[in-house]
């Protein structure tokens, strides 16, 4: 069972939908919550070549960008406290100047699990959207992750996309104990080369999620043309997902590894959180 998780909060834009689910989260499983802001200096304030005379004109700029990432940092870390406080969710705030990777990747260890807005955006002044750090983020964090996006849609269902991957079964294997939705439905989609394969492959994920007493519906299909990620996302949304659990492969053309387009569009497109594990 999962105890603690730690929040990755966006200085620089807002954490709405992040801080509703992890609240939400914390209340439903009794989850300790600890919220982070991190200001990079070599993101806010990164050393770049200036022309003669311009050393005064930088160093002034530099500071100011580091006095309005502290402030930025300060008012999220606040309205964290506040929504933690309103729920009767018990807390911590943690607020550092360090190198973004680094400090989550340590930071995270002293808890069961890592939540974050799908841009990654954590650190104040940094870039979000397509160039975010959630990447690198990712690649470097040691435990499962909940990515949520933007403008969450809550669904009802839990969506395990299982291609029987050690990835995959380390993703299963944390949501399982986790302990989160225990009394959610939980549909395994799967697809294989064969319609045969993709329904073995899923037998699997159901027979593991059965013995745990989750109640189960599997779907299986055969690989085809059609894109990945849309496939995933439509199913999804067919079945009304609240949480999408996905490990990272890259032995086959279905999966791609970790941070690859299908999980770059996925966590783009999805109205819901999606559970990784690599």
């Amino acid at each position: 069972m999962f105890r603690s998780a730690l929040v990755a909060l966006k200085p620089e834009v807002a954490n709405d939908a992040l801080l509703t689910y992890a609240v939400e989260l914390a209340l439903q499983s009794s989850l300790h919550l600890a919220g982070i802001a991190i200001v990079d200096r070599d993101i806010v304030a990164p050393p770049e070549p200036v022309p003669l005379g311009g050393m005064a004109f930088k160093q002034q700029r530099d500071a100011a960008r580091l006095a309005a990432g502290r402030a930025q940092s300060h008012a999220v870390l606040a309205d964290f406290i506040e929504r933690c406080q309103a729920a009767g969710v018990s807390h911590e705030t943690i607020a550092c100047e360090e190198a973004l990777g680094t400090e989550l990747a340590h930071a995270v260890q002293c808890h069961d699990l890592l939540l974050l807005g799908h841009t990654g955006g954590t650190v104040a002044g940094g870039e979000t959207g397509a160039h975010s750090h959630l990447p690198a983020i990712l690649r470097r964090n040691p435990r499962p992750a909940i990515v949520t996006p933007a403008i969450a849609r809550w669904g009802k269902n839990v969506v395990v996309a299982y291609d029987g991957s050690v990835q995959a079964a380390r993703a299963i294997a944390a949501f399982v104990g986790s302990g989160l939705e225990r009394e959610t439905e939980v549909h395994v989609v799967s697809y294989g080369a064969d319609l045969a394969t993709a329904r073995e492959v899923a037998a699997w994920a159901a027979a593991f999620l059965k013995r745990h007493e989750f109640s189960v519906v599997t779907h299986a299909g055969v690989e085809s043309g059609t894109a990945v990620a849309e496939r995933i996302l439509a199913h999804c949304g067919q079945l009304e997902a609240k949480l999408l659990v996905m490990g990272a492969c890259s032995k086959s053309t279905l999966w791609e590894f970790v941070f690859g387009s299908v999980t770059q569009r996925l966590l783009a497109e999805a109205t819901f959180p999606v559970l990784l594990d690599h």
